[in-house]
């Protein structure tokens, strides 16, 4: 990948690292991780999560299983161990998904309001 659809180095790193995150309590679909970085984040981003899926899992950090019919994608003993290196950061995320939210969300009534 390069150019416009290459994601910034600190954002991709940090993706990453919350999907790992989404998988610390249970198997979960793609589209769930997405969902869950959504609801604590404020980020949606699916296109991204999938390829950061199949990067995790080739380096052995998700395993993708088949369960109910779909595939889910659960966290390996080398996931939580590369969580457990990066305790600080987690534990910042944790933090921030966490926090007091102060700004309202925007008032248009669609989750993509469209231009800022």
């Amino acid at each position: 990948m390069t150019g416009m659809f290459m994601p910034h180095t600190k954002m991709y790193k940090g993706l990453r690292v919350t999907v790992l995150m989404a998988l610390r309590e249970r198997p979960l679909t793609g589209y769930a991780i997405a969902e869950h970085i959504e609801a604590m984040y404020g980020l949606f981003w699916p296109e991204m999560v999938y390829p950061t899926l199949q990067m995790l899992e080739d380096e052995g950090y998700v395993l993708q299983i088949e369960q109910h019919g779909n595939k889910e994608y659960a966290l390996t003993d080398e996931g939580k161990q590369f969580l457990q290196e990066r305790s600080k950061i987690v534990t910042w995320l944790d933090w921030w998904a966490r926090r007091p939210k102060i700004w309202p969300k925007a008032g248009c009534g669609d989750k993509y309001c469209g231009e800022f």
